[in-house]
């Protein structure tokens, strides 16, 4: 019987092939990135040239940039951009705000799961568009509607992050904590009440672990 040898086994095989990420230049990232915005405007500004798209369902490039010079000069600008970051601010804080505590409140005790994340997950089903007539009906069109509006679309991630990041927490830090002499009832309920994972896309970020 024939042995072959090393070389002879090498001959014929092929380099694998690189199964890493090829990172391109930055300038030709740039360039690839800013490439379909680009072709966008200009497919915008052909189409409203060429009066493909009438005035009226979407004005032209030209008409956006001189009302927008219109506004700046006349200072309305200035007013309009505080009134919007004043009301988009305070529905964040609000909404963001409520967000957080029910996260914590639900992440930490049991009971406050199930008082909490029923209600939050029934607000999750419901459209968000559908709520828009439903608060026009409640607080009219005026300022308030739009702060609840900002306030419930922000308290639905920031609910969901904070539930998951209170129960992701390493049962290690926790028993390290109270090691250290930390108490409390949230120490307690977050040593003694195990994560557990439902069918939610809210949930289920990782495998839960069996203790």
């Amino acid at each position: 019987m024939t042995t072959l040898t090393s070389a002879e086994l090498v001959t014929g095989l092929e380099e694998p092939r690189f199964l890493g990420v090829r990172h391109r230049r930055p300038a030709l990232s740039v360039a690839i990135r800013a490439s379909v915005p680009l072709l966008l405007l200009a497919a915008w500004w052909y189409g409203s040239a060429s009066g493909a798209i009438p005035s009226d369902v979407l004005a032209a490039p030209s008409q956006v940039v001189g009302a927008l010079g219109e506004l700046a000069a006349t200072g309305q600008l200035t007013d309009y951009l505080l009134a919007s970051a004043h009301r988009a601010g305070l529905g964040v804080l609000l909404g963001g705000g409520a967000g957080l505590l029910l996260g914590v409140v639900a992440g930490l005790s049991a009971l406050g799961e199930e008082l909490v994340d029923p209600t939050m997950q029934m607000k999750r089903a419901v459209p968000f568009l559908a709520l828009v007539p439903l608060f026009i009906s409640w607080f009219g069109v005026e300022e308030s509607f739009k702060v609840v509006l900002i306030a419930v679309a922000a308290a639905g991630p920031m609910y969901a992050y904070t539930y998951l990041g209170v129960r992701g927490v390493d049962r290690k830090l926790v028993e390290a904590a109270r090691g250290f002499g930390l108490k409390g009832p949230g120490w307690r309920s977050a040593s003694s009440s195990p994560p557990r994972c439902r069918a939610s896309s809210w949930r289920c970020a990782s495998p839960c672990r069996s203790r």
